[in-house]
């Protein structure tokens, strides 16, 4: 059996005696590069080139994720791509939608979502 958990000292402690479990390994948070492909990836995974942002936009986002798990960054896109859509088009007042997505859109959406991650340093003996 495999599972998983964002935090551990809420599990009864029954569920974490020795024998019920052959290991118990600690999944670190992403690191700046791997924020970087994982950002990089959801945009391709969304038919948006890394480039939709600039250099700059792209490092203001991976900073401004460094406690998210890869998944929430991952999350960031779709969302950012459904706000940029929703803002009323200049063309077309009273239409959404054409906006492509930006920084604007990336970072309100990643500092609007709070990350459910715990800081590792709360759970210093899981790692290996």
């Amino acid at each position: 059996m495999i599972a998983t958990a964002n935090d551990i000292s809420g599990l009864p402690p029954e569920f974490l005696r020795k024998g019920r479990w052959d290991e118990l390994w600690f999944v670190d948070l992403p690191n700046r590069e791997e924020r970087f492909e994982v950002l990089g990836s959801a945009l391709r995974a969304y038919g948006r080139a890394s480039s939709a942002l600039s250099p700059e936009e792209f490092e203001s986002v991976v900073d401004a994720t460094e406690t998210f798990t890869g998944s929430e960054i991952a999350a960031i896109v779709p969302d950012a791509l459904f706000a940029a859509f929703a803002r009323p088009s200049p063309r077309s007042p009273g239409f959404a939608g054409g906006h492509p997505v930006s920084r604007r859109s990336v970072v309100s959406v990643s500092r609007a979502r709070r990350p459910r991650s715990r800081q590792p340093e709360r759970h210093p003996h899981v790692r290996h």
